[in-house]
């Protein structure tokens, strides 16, 4: 039987500008994007 390696990569995308809701929800946009996520 042949085992197989699994990883996880961690990254950090980016931290919102200010502590506000828009601020939040504008870097989610960002890093929520399909390209961003490949």
């Amino acid at each position: 039987m042949r085992q197989t390696k699994t990883g996880i990569l961690l990254a950090n995308l980016g931290t919102p500008d200010a502590p506000t809701p828009e601020a939040v929800k504008t870097l989610s946009e960002t890093i929520f994007k399909r390209q961003t996520r490949g």
